[in-house]
């Protein structure tokens, strides 16, 4: 269980990234 929520706080954390980075791809 531990492993995994922090597997979806890293999830997360990338995609925060990916739209910062790319914020015309999500238009």
């Amino acid at each position: 269980a531990e492993n995994l929520s922090d597997f979806y706080e890293l999830c997360k954390g990338l995609e925060l990234a990916r739209n910062f980075q790319f914020p015309i791809l999500r238009q």
